[in-house]
């Protein structure tokens, strides 16, 4: 496999500012979530809260783009800002799971989809964050059992990461459905990344690298891509948490030129504390006052 010749960093990344440049996608995805969130924090009576969970992440989806633009320029405060816009990922994935598995037993559409639980939890683990993509993990594999999650036939990330959290874990895959996806070639990753041969290892990341730019296109296309947002398409999440855990295993570190991981989104940074968000943090008190599964 080899890189997919439509896949073009330079392009992806003005694609982004471009978007970023919409005072519009600020107005839709920053201002009017935080003025949902606002009045839902006003409320004094009971509420299930699920729209408004649902407001971070859109927020989110803003941040994420607005920081990987701030990580390409080597922005010295941009591996916080990328923690604290996960945290609203993260938060919003624990208030609607906690919803959803609080009725459990009822018949009601699926929260997730299983390519963006995939996500968060690369993206956890990516940042080192290893509790929060545990608990990710362990949320998703009962979330499964209950129909908390829909596409797990299509995602091959999705499939790729609860695979690799269990393997990290040592817990038993949970049910799927029959016809879930194969991880295609990010297998090899599954095989090698907790090995001491470097060279077997090293082949796997450039396979998965060239597999991740397969794996990117269009929404809007005949054909079904697993990255279709361009922040996705640029920051390879998925080979960077699969190289979190192999560093916390103490293991080589070996060097892999490719041109997902030869630009300032494809390093592991250090663990980062966000600075404080006093919205995040009222949204997370409330919840927990309200769902005891919290």
């Amino acid at each position: 496999m080899s890189v997919n010749p439509n896949w073009n960093a330079g392009e992806l990344e003005q694609i982004i500012r471009t978007w970023l440049a919409d005072e519009s996608n600020h107005e839709n995805l920053v201002v009017q979530p935080a003025a949902e969130i606002e009045s839902y924090l006003s409320w004094h009576g009971g509420s299930d809260g699920g729209d408004a969970a649902s407001e971070l992440l859109w927020i989110f989806l803003w941040r994420l783009r607005r920081v990987l633009i701030d990580l390409l320029e080597r922005k010295p405060d941009a591996p916080a800002g990328m923690n604290r816009a996960h945290l609203y990922n993260f938060w919003q994935f624990r208030i609607r799971s906690a919803i959803f598995l609080q009725g459990a037993g009822k018949k009601r559409r699926a929260a997730f989809r299983f390519s963006e639980t995939g996500l968060l939890m690369a993206h956890a683990l990516a940042l080192g964050r290893l509790d929060e993509a545990a608990t990710v993990g362990r949320i998703l594999a009962a979330g499964i059992a209950e129909g908390m999650v829909s596409g797990e036939g299509a995602s091959v990330l999705g499939s790729f990461m609860m695979q690799l959290y269990s393997r990290w874990r040592r817990q038993p895959l949970p049910q799927y459905r029959r016809d879930a996806a194969d991880p295609g070639d990010y297998r090899r990753l599954l095989d090698t990344w907790s090995l001491q041969d470097e060279v077997a290892f090293t082949a796997a990341v450039k396979a998965a690298c060239d597999f991740h730019t397969q794996l990117s296109g269009d929404l809007d296309s005949e054909q079904y891509y697993e990255y279709t947002n361009e922040a996705w398409r640029l920051y390879p999440v998925e080979i960077l948490a699969v190289l979190r855990l192999r560093q916390a295993l103490g293991l080589s570190m070996p060097e892999v030129s490719h041109p997902l991981l030869d630009s300032p989104l494809g390093v592991l940074y250090e663990p980062q504390s966000p600075p404080p968000d006093p919205l995040l943090e009222r949204v997370i008190e409330k919840y927990r006052a309200e769902l005891q599964t919290l």
